[in-house]
């Protein structure tokens, strides 16, 4: 008896993330592009804990209807913040965006993630660095 052997990479899901940016501010204009504000991956707090705004913004793309929840994870794993199900409707010829905003309280410095999940499934994530930063020098008067 032969095993049989599929031809190809296995099959994606049907809907997956395209990608996933962290940023100031994103939003839709009245023509329909999408504009991402203070697009960063690093992040200077003068003390902790710090609390702080953020937009993630995610693009799926495949074809069929799926659930996307949004995590923030600390260094240790333990979850700062997750978003409610988004329901994510997809074509071959049209995509889903979703802007979500976090306020969240980081507790101290290091590497912090956020995950994204289709239907309970790891999707992706993009790393957030949060660094102590050093204290801003003395303003000198003028002259």
């Amino acid at each position: 008896m032969t095993d049989v052997v599929p031809a190809g990479p296995p099959p994606k899901q049907p809907v997956w993330l395209s990608a996933m940016v962290i940023c100031q501010d994103a939003f839709r204009d009245d023509r329909g592009r999408t504009h991402l504000h203070g697009v960063f991956e690093n992040l200077n707090a003068t003390g902790f804990p710090v609390q702080t705004q953020v937009v993630v913004w995610c693009s799926a793309r495949g074809r069929g209807t799926a659930r996307l929840v949004l995590k923030v994870v600390d260094t240790l794993e333990q979850s700062v913040a997750v978003t409610e199900p988004m329901i994510a409707e997809v074509t071959p010829f049209k995509g889903h965006e979703f802007f979500c905003g976090f306020n969240v309280a980081l507790a101290g410095a290091g590497l912090y993630r956020i995950q994204a999940f289709i239907d309970g499934i790891p999707a992706g994530e993009v790393p957030l660095m949060v660094r102590l930063a050093p204290p801003a020098p003395p303003a000198t008067p003028p002259v």
